[in-house]
């Protein structure tokens, strides 16, 4: 697992698991192996059941936080897709989940700011990139359409938000 190969390491995990298989670790690891293939959901039920082993566990913790990060990038991966696709609805729906699975994390509020943007709601979108910024200050997907976005609808507002941003962040 540590070496990257994370196939191999799943292979290993489940031949370990036919013998010790109530092991916390082992399925938790499992679950490790799973995620580093971009496998999300097969790995939240490695984590879960990890954590159902041993809910009070040196581990316990740890299976938590990776089930509460987990589920936010599969969120995040299939709201991604839904706006890919058009169905902005859905993808409103799910950045939204995502972003009460982890309201200080600025990926979510990005993409409520990209389906504002799909529905030609400028006044959303431009609260959601703001939000953006709080959370993460020189965010450059935020920084970049705000510009495109102040460009589009008032290019002297434009200039002022440019002025005014820190040097650092105006070439961006």
């Amino acid at each position: 697992l540590e070496a990257g190969r994370n196939s191999e390491a799943e292979a290993a995990f489940r031949q370990a698991l036919a013998g010790f298989t109530n092991n916390p670790d082992l399925i938790g690891g499992l679950g490790m192996a799973l995620l580093r293939q971009d496998r999300r959901a097969d790995a939240i039920v490695q984590f879960e059941q990890a954590l159902a082993r041993a809910p009070n566990g040196d581990n316990s913790g740890k299976w938590r936080s990776l089930i509460a990060s987990t589920r936010y990038w599969l969120t995040l991966q299939q709201a991604d897709a839904a706006l890919e696709a058009k169905q902005v609805e859905q993808a409103a729906t799910l950045y939204a989940q995502a972003h009460e699975l982890q309201p200080k994390e600025v990926n979510a509020v990005l993409g409520l700011a990209n389906v504002a943007l799909a529905k030609a709601d400028d006044a959303e979108a431009e609260r959601r990139l703001l939000e953006a910024r709080r959370i993460e200050p020189g965010n450059r997907a935020a920084i970049g359409k705000l510009v495109q976005l102040y460009g589009r609808i008032d290019p002297a507002r434009m200039e002022a938000f440019v002025a005014g941003l820190p040097a650092g962040d105006r070439g961006r």
